[in-house]
Order: C-alpha cells, then sequence, then structure tokens
C-alpha cells in the first residue's frame, strides 16, 4: 500500500507559473466538450494562448481580427466589432468549463475585460462552511400569525392550481419552453451553418439619396455601381454596417450564447446567393438596407414600403382578415414618438434545406423591437403558441406583426397584432389575426 509520501512523488507537483502546465491546461480547454462545436472560439482561443506565451504584440485587436477572422489589414476596429464579440462569448465558455467539467482544474485562466492576454490563477479552494450554533426551538405561533401563514399557503395553492389548470387547457408543447429552444434549435442549432447578415449602411445611403432601393439583382452582380446611382463612392475596404445590426446580434449572443457561438457574422456586402441555400441565415433590418429580404418578399402577407418623400415606411397587408388594416404605417423617421411596427417571420431557405429568420421594421426602433420580440420568453411564447405545430410535430413558416410605441430612444414592450402561418412552404395560407 503506497504511502501519502509515495503518491505525491509520482504525481506531477502543481506549480502554477510553470510554462507547461499553463499550456497543458489551455489544450484541455480546447479539447473539451464545452469548446467542442465551436471551431471559431477553439481558434481565437489557441491564437490568445500563443500571443500570450510567445508574442503579446499581436494581442491588439486589428492583430487578432486579421488572424483569426480574416479580416483584411488595417481594417476599421470601429465600424468591426468581431473580436469584441468573439471574445465575450469565449470568456462565457471559459466560465461555462470551470463550473462544469473543468472544476477539479487546479488552475484557472480568464481573459480580463478590457484585455486580449490570457491571466492564470489558481483555483480557490472553498472555505469549510462553519458549524452552525445551537438555537433555541422556534416559539409556536400565535393564533394571528398562523391565521396569515394558512391564508398565504391558500393563495400559494391557488396560484399554483390556476397555472397548471391553464397548461392543461392550453395543451399546446409550443406555447412552453420546449417550443422555444425548437424555435432557436431550427435556427442557430443542429450542427447547420448559421449565417448572421448585418445590414449595408452604404446600400442604405444610397437608397436615400436616389430616393428609391436600387433591386437585390444590381446589388448582387455589381454593387459599386448600384452606390454609385446613389451618389455613395464604394471607398471603404471594410464592410460598414449599422449600429443597429451590432446592437441586435449583441442582444442575440447574450440570449442564446451557446447556440450564437457557432453563428457566422457576415456583413450584407459579402455575403453570397449560396448562402441561402445551405443552412440557416438571419437577417435584420429592412430591404432599404440589407437587400437580401427581397428574395424572400414574395413569401410574406406583411411586406414593407417606403415612401422617400414622406420619409415613412409601413407593412402592407396583401390579404387583410377582419379586423386589420390594409397597411400599418409608421411615424415619419424624422418624427418625435409614434407608432413603429415589427415583423418576425421564419422561412424556408431557397432550397428548403434550412431556416431563415426575419428580423424587419419601419424604422430602426421597429428592428429593435422585433429583436426584443424573440429574445423576450413571453412575447415568443405568445407567437408560437398561435402558429402551432405541424402534423410532425415541427414549427412551421410563419410571419408575425407586431406594434410599439417609441419612448425616447427605444419602445414600449412589443404587441403582437397580427400571425399568418404557411403550410409547407405555401405563401398565402393564414392562421390567425386581430389579437
Amino acid at each position: 500500500m503506497a504511502t501519502a509520501s509515495t503518491r505525491s512523488s509520482e504525481e506531477p507537483s502543481f506549480h502554477p507559473d510553470d510554462p507547461a502546465q499553463r499550456r497543458a491546461l489551455i489544450e484541455r480547454v480546447l479539447q473539451s466538450h464545452t469548446l467542442g462545436r465551436s471551431t471559431r472560439l477553439r481558434e481565437l482561443l489557441a491564437y490568445l494562448s500563443a500571443a500570450t506565451f510567445d508574442d503579446p504584440s499581436g494581442l491588439k485587436e486589428p492583430a487578432v481580427g486579421c488572424a483569426v477572422y480574416g479580416r483584411p489589414a488595417g481594417y476599421n476596429t470601429n465600424d468591426d466589432n468581431v473580436v469584441r464579440m468573439g471574445v465575450t462569448q469565449l470568456r462565457r465558455k471559459l466560465a461555462e468549463y470551470f463550473e462544469g467539467e473543468g472544476r477539479d482544474e487546479p488552475l484557472r485562466v480568464e481573459i480580463p475585460k478590457g484585455n486580449y492576454a490570457l491571466v492564470f490563477r489558481t483555483a480557490r479552494p472553498e472555505a469549510a462552511e462553519p458549524e452552525p450554533a445551537p438555537s433555541a426551538p422556534p416559539a409556536p405561533p400565535n393564533s394571528g400569525s398562523l391565521r396569515r401563514l394558512l391564508a398565504v399557503a391558500a393563495l400559494l395553492a391557488v396560484g399554483f392550481l390556476l397555472g397548471s389548470s391553464r397548461d392543461w387547457l392550453t395543451g399546446d408543447p409550443l406555447a412552453s419552453g420546449a417550443a422555444r429552444s425548437q424555435f432557436w434549435e431550427g435556427v442557430a442549432g443542429g450542427g447547420a451553418t448559421t449565417w448572421f447578415v448585418s445590414e449595408d449602411i452604404e446600400f442604405l445611403a444610397a437608397a436615400t439619396a436616389a430616393k428609391r432601393t436600387p433591386s437585390l439583382e444590381a446589388y448582387a452582380n455589381d454593387r459599386g455601381r448600384t452606390l454609385a446611382a446613389g451618389g455613395v463612392a464604394e471607398g471603404s475596404p471594410v464592410p460598414a454596417t449599422t449600429q443597429l445590426s451590432l446592437q441586435i446580434a449583441t442582444r442575440l449572443i447574450s440570449a442564446q450564447p451557446d447556440r450564437f457561438s457557432q453563428v457566422r457574422f457576415v456583413a450584407s456586402r459579402d455575403m453570397r446567393i449560396e448562402g441561402f441555400k445551405q443552412g440557416n441565415v438571419i437577417l435584420v433590418g429592412s430591404p432599404r438596407a440589407c437587400p437580401w429580404l427581397s428574395l424572400f418578399e414574395d413569401r410574406l402577407n406583411f411586406q414593407f414600403e417606403h415612401d422617400p418623400v414622406r420619409r415613412v415606411s409601413a407593412f402592407r397587408n396583401r390579404r387583410s382578415l377582419p379586423g386589420e388594416a390594409a397597411t400599418y404605417p409608421a411615424a415619419p423617421s424624422n418624427s418625435v414618438g409614434g407608432n413603429v411596427y415589427s415583423l418576425v417571420a421564419l422561412a424556408s431557405n431557397l432550397t428548403h434545406t434550412g431556416r431563415v429568420l426575419i428580423l424587419m421594421g419601419t424604422r430602426s426602433e421597429g428592428t429593435q423591437a422585433a429583436a426584443e420580440a424573440v429574445t423576450s420568453p413571453v412575447i415568443l411564447d405568445s407567437i408560437l403558441q398561435q402558429v402551432g405545430s405541424t402534423d410532425s410535430g415541427a414549427i412551421p413558416d410563419f410571419e408575425a406583426l407586431l406594434e410599439s410605441k417609441v419612448m425616447g430612444s427605444s419602445t414600449t414592450p412589443p404587441k403582437l397584432i397580427a400571425v399568418r402561418r404557411h403550410e409547407s412552404g405555401e405563401i398565402d395560407t393564414l392562421a390567425s389575426s386581430g389579437f
């Protein structure tokens, strides 16, 4: 039987400052299940560790962007925050690793905020809980407090029964958290590639100046000429997107960190039609800033329209149901307050092999509200409950129209006002409306 001294001599001693042990820790994290599904995050961690150990000059944001994300040399990090978003996701994954499969690691690695250099520290030993001091037995409650306790217990019981009966009466699994999980798994899960396509701020400027929105065909075949027609020079070597796209990307990452660690973020100008034939796509904005949305325009009942003279955007209702309006115009873009409208749509991709999530709005506030709708469990539940499920239990293609009021730079919570459900890719099957 080995003694304690024999065991300690057989096991490698732990030295937190030993570079070999630090590198070994990084290798274990890279091979872990936590990072197993995220090739890009593994590449990011491998690069940051190599730079930390061997070349700290490579820890600057532009260097990381070029090496890990393929950005061109000299790109503008103010307009492109792909590195910051990636490091934010990696911080979450490192915390998840050390809370789970790496909880017994004696050494920890972190990425402090505001820095890209890895920091190593020893795990803090858990303090033993002190023995509770003996206490006198509680005095029996008097009759008044007993009545109050019984009343509270009765109210809790009634609330529980009402909640249970509500779930039993609805009986639709798509009204539960399982439906939300199924929704996001279809959009950004299942091992398929998902593209988040951001808006093109130069295309928006050209459309605004020309007082018309150029066609997707013109944009895809000759973006430079399309911009020039609107008086915009194609001068930026770095894809210029909108602050709105970055805010929505950050919101989706925060709501679904695990699934969005697999998502590829791409500028509208760098997207290709092949991306809509394979895998999944998330489109945000309006056709005035994201021309790829026009690929799915004919599938939608609620179609985006813009009046450049009045500076008013609206959703036109192609087939109104009782209680619905023919159009849903937003307040002019230069006005203060008023209503805005949002469209959340789930469609099949061009080959029906993946899903396309559309977050569209009249004005930027409307698009923000669309993102709020899919990241709010209450609002998303209400949408999925109205949509229901197919015979196979899947979530069908659908579109949901929502209304919000502008309050400062934000909006009131979006209110669901109409839903369309599309069966088997047919675009005009109507489900329900008039909420």
